[in-house]
C-alpha cells in the first residue's frame, strides 16, 4: 500500500478527542506555523484519498513542493502524538514507559533505583504473561546483580536469581511450540485447508504438552483452547470441544486468583461454551454462562482489567442479545441496546470494529424477528451509514429495510429503496439472481392495487424453495416473515 493512503487511513481511524489532541499538540510543538494541520484537516475530510484535489488546494503553500516530504512528516507526527495521547492504553505501552526510564538510570549508574523500576516491569510481564520481555528483564536482572553484588546484594537473593533463569528458558520453549501450533492452525484456517493431514500431528503434540505435569495453567488453557478449534472445526465433535472450554473453566475455579492472561483464556472458554449451547438452542445453560460473563465483566470484585474487559465487552453483549431475544425479554433487549449505545459513545475507539458490526446486525435481525417494525428500520439505516463497506450483509440489512417500510405501510418509497439498494450492491459486486428477483417483486408492490401484493409475495415465497439465496440466513429472515405475514 502507498505511503499516501497509509496517512490517510491513519488519520481516518482517530476518534474526535484524538484530532482534537493532535491540534493542540501540533500548535504547541510549531507555534504560529500551522500548515501541517491545514493539510491534516484536508485529508481528514476527504472521503477517499485524492492527491490532486490536494495539490491543486495548497498550489500557494510551500510544502506542496515536495508533498510526500510533507505527508512522511504528518504521518510520524500524528504517531508520536497518539502515543503521548494515552501512553498506558495497552500493558505493552506501560513496560515500553518503564524500559526507557530504566535505561536512563541505568546509564547515569543508579542500579538502586534500577532495581526498583524492574520490579514494577516484572509485575506487569507476570500479570500479562509478557514471555519476550520475561527473558530482557531477567538479562538486565543479571547485569544489575554483576553490577551490585561486592556492595548492596545479598548474595541468597542472587543465587535465587539465577535459578530462575532454568525457569524463564523452559517457559519460553513451551510458548513458542504453543504458539508455532496456533500459528498452523490459524494459517489452515485462513486457507480453507482444514483437512491437512499436518493438522493431526499438531494436536498430538498439544495434547502431550497439556499432559505434561510441569505445564503451568498458562500453557494448559492454550492447548485446550487450540484442541477445542481442532474439535470443532477440523473433526466436528462439538462435545469434546465443549470439554476443552470445560477444562479451562475447571481450571480456573481451582486458582480463581489467576492472572490477567489466564483471566482471557477463562472468558474464551465461556464465550465458546455460550456460543455452543446458542447452537443447541439450550437456554437456560446459556443464560447461566451469559451470567458467568456478566460476573466477571461488571462485578467489581472479580471485573478483569481494562483490555480484557474492552476485549470481551462486544461479545458479551451480542451473546445476550440473542438470549433474551429467544427469552420473548424484549424489555431486556431494550435496555441492553441502550447500555451499547452508551459503550459505543464511550469506548467504541478501543473495541472491535467487526465485533460492533455483527451486534448492530443481530439488533437488526432481533427488532426485524420480533416485528418491531419502526426500530429494525431505524437500525437498518444505522448499519448502512456505520459499515458502507460491508457489501453482503448491508444487501441482507437493505431487504430487510424493504420489508420494514412494506409493513409500516410506506409503499410509495419502495422503489426508490429498491433502486438505492440494488444500485449499490450491484456497483460493488454482481447480484445473484436470487436477489434480482427479490427486488423486482418489491419494485412491483407499490405498482399494483393492495389485493395484487398477496400474489406477489407468494411468488417471493416460491422463489425460497426454487432458487436458494446467496446466503442461508437471508432465506431464512424472509421466510419467517412469509409466513407470519401469510398466517
Amino acid at each position: 500500500m502507498k505511503a499516501s493512503h497509509d496517512l490517510f487511513e491513519l488519520i481516518q481511524s482517530m476518534s474526535q478527542g484524538e484530532k482534537r489532541y493532535f491540534k493542540l499538540f501540533v500548535k504547541q510543538q510549531r507555534g504560529k506555523d500551522v500548515g501541517y494541520l491545514r493539510l491534516f484537516d484536508a485529508i481528514a475530510k476527504q472521503t477517499h484519498y485524492d492527491e490532486e484535489k490536494l495539490l491543486k488546494k495548497f498550489r500557494r503553500e510551500t510544502f506542496a513542493k515536495h508533498l510526500h516530504v510533507a505527508k512522511n512528516y504528518l504521518y510520524n507526527l500524528i504517531l508520536k502524538c497518539l502515543e503521548n495521547y494515552n501512553p498506558h492504553d495497552h500493558p505493552y505501552l506501560t513496560v515500553l514507559s518503564f524500559w526507557k526510564r530504566y535505561v536512563v538510570l541505568r546509564n547515569k549508574g543508579l542500579y538502586k533505583q534500577c532495581w526498583k523500576v524492574l520490579d514494577k516491569m516484572t509485575k506487569i510481564v507476570n500479570e500479562y504473561n509478557m514471555i519476550d520481555f520475561q527473558f530482557t528483564i531477567y538479562r538486565e536482572k543479571t547485569y544489575l546483580t554483576r553490577q551490585t553484588l561486592p556492595k548492596d546484594m545479598d548474595i541468597v537473593a542472587a543465587k535465587n536469581l539465577f535459578k530462575v533463569n532454568n525457569n524463564y528458558i523452559e517457559e519460553i520453549k513451551n510458548c513458542a511450540r504453543v504458539l508455532h501450533c496456533g500459528m498452523i492452525f490459524t494459517l489452515a484456517q485462513a486457507r480453507k485447508d482444514i483437512k491437512d493431514v499436518s493438522l493431526h500431528d499438531v494436536a498430538d503434540e498439544l495434547l502431550l504438552m497439556r499432559a505434561d505435569p510441569k505445564a503451568s495453567n498458562w500453557i494448559k488453557m492454550v492447548c485446550n483452547e487450540l484442541l477445542g478449534f481442532y474439535y470443532s472445526v477440523v473433526l466436528k465433535q462439538s462435545d469434546k470441544a465443549m470439554d476443552c472450554a470445560r477444562a479451562n473453566l475447571h481450571i480456573f475455579e481451582e486458582a480463581p486468583k489467576l492472572k490477567a492472561h489466564q483471566q482471557f483464556h477463562y472468558l474464551v472458554a465461556l464465550v465458546n461454551i455460550t456460543i455452543a449451547y446458542r447452537r443447541e438452542k439450550d437456554l437456560l445453560k446459556m443464560e447461566t454462562h451469559v451470567q458467568a460473563m456478566e460476573e466477571q465483566l461488571f462485578e467489581k470484585s472479580t471485573r478483569v482489567n481494562e483490555n480484557l474487559w474492552r476485549f470481551f465487552i462486544p461479545m458479551y453483549y451480542d451473546n445476550a442479545l440473542i438470549l433474551h431475544a429467544n427469552l420473548r425479554n424484549y424489555a431486556k433487549v431494550d435496555s441492553l441496546v441502550e447500555e451499547f449505545k452508551d459503550l459505543l459513545s464511550k469506548h467504541e475507539r478501543h473495541l472491535n470494529a467487526n465485533s460492533i458490526r455483527l451486534i448492530y446486525y443481530n439488533i437488526t435481525g432481533i427488532y426485524f424477528m420480533a416485528q418491531q417494525y419502526k426500530k429494525a428500520s431505524f437500525w437498518c439505516d444505522a448499519f448502512a451509514d456505520k459499515f458502507k463497506n460491508a457489501f453482503n450483509r448491508r444487501c441482507l440489512i437493505g431487504i430487510m429495510d424493504l420489508v420494514c417500510h412494506f409493513e409500516m405501510g410506506n409503499h410509495e418509497i419502495l422503489p426508490y429503496l429498491t433502486q438505492s439498494v440494488s444500485t449499490y450492491t450491484e456497483r460493488k459486486r454482481s447480484l445473484s439472481t436470487w436477489e434480482r428477483q427479490v427486488f423486482s417483486y418489491f419494485d412491483q408492490m407499490s405498482r399494483v392495487f393492495p389485493r395484487e401484493r398477496k400474489g406477489i409475495l407468494e411468488k417471493i415465497y416460491d422463489k425460497l424453495n426454487d432458487t436458494p439465496p446467496p446466503h442461508k440466513e437471508a432465506g431464512e429472515l424472509l421466510r419467517a416473515w412469509l409466513t407470519k405475514y401469510f398466517e
